[in-house]
């Protein structure tokens, strides 16, 4: 696996824009690359004091940022207004979603909610706003 850039938090956009690894000086804002359904290194995700807590998520599928829009605490806050990509942000989730986002990309995220619970955010999410055929084979979000 590539190391992980240090950054001041001044430099954590310019890392997140360009998709890089990378991890703040005191480590509480940091970057990982997720195998996702399409392959290897296919989600990208930005955290905020450890994995519980992602901020953003693109997904090389669709070519989409996800952000999270629950607060947690100021500082995190602080992390959200530093780590934003300066793209367009597709959808706003809360945190259990965009988590499963992290982990399973988009398309599978909804897949596994559909399946599961059609009134998650998620399931509601692809009813309201995309086909299946859409998000798996086209990608155009």
């Amino acid at each position: 696996m590539a190391s992980s850039k240090r950054v001041n938090n001044r430099g954590i956009r310019a890392c997140v824009d360009r998709r890089m690894l990378f991890k703040n000086n005191n480590g509480t804002v940091y970057s990982e690359w997720h195998d996702g359904p399409c392959g290897r290194d296919t989600i990208y995700v930005v955290y905020s004091y450890g994995n519980h807590f992602p901020l953003y998520v693109y997904d090389v599928q669709t070519q989409q940022w996800y952000g999270n829009k629950d607060k947690y605490s100021p500082t995190t806050s602080r992390h959200q207004t530093q780590a934003r990509p300066s793209e367009h942000i597709a959808h706003w989730f809360d945190t259990d979603a965009l988590k499963e986002v992290s982990y399973f990309g988009l398309a599978g995220a909804v897949d596994q909610r559909m399946n599961r619970d059609k009134n998650h955010e998620l399931a509601r999410f692809f009813r309201q706003s995309y086909s299946a055929a859409a998000i798996i084979n086209d990608a155009t979000i």
